[in-house]
């Protein structure tokens, strides 16, 4: 844990079971599926909207157990 670090990508629960657990990158996959549903039914509720509707989701980070976070993302 000195020379290195890890950053993993996506919250999963299975990061719970490492020790330490690593600093994560929530791409919240979960929103974005919330919102695609969204827009899918926005879509066929009104099948002459545009299609090129944009939906942005910011990632957020997720501070792991390390004592010593990655310079610049904490």
């Amino acid at each position: 844990g000195r020379d290195i670090e890890i950053v993993s990508c996506d919250n999963i629960p299975a990061l719970d079971a490492l020790d330490p657990r690593p600093t994560t990158i929530d791409v919240r996959a979960d929103e974005i599926g919330r919102r695609a549903v969204e827009q899918l039914v926005w879509h066929i509720n009104d099948r002459n909207a545009p299609l090129n509707v944009m939906t942005l989701v910011e990632p957020r980070l997720v501070l792991g157990d390390e004592t010593n976070p990655i310079q610049g993302l904490a």
